[in-house]
Order: structure tokens, then C-alpha cells, then sequence
């Protein structure tokens, strides 16, 4: 399974439309070298006991462990899987 590392939430500067997005670091992943930063797309899913977060791509990723308060970053992913995407500022 793909794990993200030091996860946190930080803007993503679009020009306008900016999005609040989870960036961390990950291992296991077909596509980028362990240890690269990344911003997996928007979650749908998150199960608060096991850390598994799926994104509407299809990919599922572990928690592994949070750069932040972890009780805010929970917070925001379940906003952002009600609201059906990244919060925009």
C-alpha cells in the first residue's frame, strides 16, 4: 500500500481558486521515488481507525504520520470529502 509521511494541508497557489490540499511524503508508490512530496487528489474516503485515505483517482493511501495536529488535518479531509473537493480560498 502507498504510505504518505508527514502529512499536513498547505495551499496550492493556482493564480486564483487557490486550494488547500494534503501534501506529504511517499513511499510505495508505482509512480514517484520514496520520499518524494506529493499532493494526492481529492479524498473521498477516510477510515479514522486504520489512517486509509482513498482519493477519487482510486489510490489508497496510509497515514503514516502527521508534519501537524493531526485532530485538525481529520478535520479538514472529512470537510473536504462532504464538500466533494478542496477547499478554495
Amino acid at each position: 500500500m502507498i504510505e504518505l509521511h508527514e502529512v499536513i494541508y498547505c495551499m496550492h497557489i493556482n493564480g486564483g481558486g487557490d486550494h488547500w490540499t494534503l501534501y506529504g511524503q511517499v513511499t510505495g508508490h508505482p509512480r514517484f521515488p520514496d520520499y518524494t512530496y506529493v499532493r494526492p487528489s481529492t479524498p473521498v474516503e477516510f477510515d479514522e481507525a486504520t489512517d486509509i485515505l482513498k482519493t477519487v483517482s482510486g489510490s489508497q493511501y496510509k497515514l503514516v504520520s502527521y508534519g501537524s495536529d493531526k485532530t485538525k488535518i481529520v478535520e479538514q479531509i472529512k470537510k473536504d470529502i462532504a464538500a466533494g473537493g478542496y477547499e478554495v480560498h
